[in-house]
């Protein structure tokens, strides 16, 4: 309640020295010119603590969060490095059941052409790497 007459307050006051504390506890807060900028201040501050302490939640929920899915990426990220390094494992034992014996399926399939058997349509197929052919088997 705005008294903008501060002798008038004051009178008041004087007559009930207690009624401040009882318009106060009736959650009314008395204010004349001198004090009504200080109480509007106190009030603006008190709000901006509230909404800074709301802002400094959400920007601790919004980083946990942030951390909680980096966490998961990571983790999928190994993950699927691990079944990269098992497709590579797999990939260099087919390839050299392809190419790298004398017991290789590419070694087998140019032994079988070198025995006659032609290549079906245009295919062709690549030199492997092993040297000792057998001529005939």
């Amino acid at each position: 309640m705005f008294v903008p007459n501060y002798p008038a307050l004051q009178l008041a006051y004087n007559d009930d020295p207690k009624l401040w504390q009882w318009a106060y506890s009736q959650k009314v807060l008395i204010t004349s010119a001198e004090t009504l900028m200080p109480f509007l201040r106190t009030i603006f501050l008190a709000w901006r603590n509230v909404e800074q302490v709301r802002n400094q939640q959400r920007i601790i929920e919004s980083a946990q969060n942030m951390i909680s899915r980096v966490a998961d990426f990571s983790s999928s990220l190994q993950t699927l490095g691990s079944k990269l390094e098992e497709a590579q494992k797999a990939y260099d034992a087919a390839d050299r059941k392809l190419k790298n014996s004398g017991q290789g399926i590419l070694v087998s399939a140019h032994q079988v052409v070198k025995l006659g058997v032609p290549l079906p349509g245009k295919k062709v197929l690549p030199e492997p790497d092993y040297d000792g052919l057998p001529e005939n088997s």
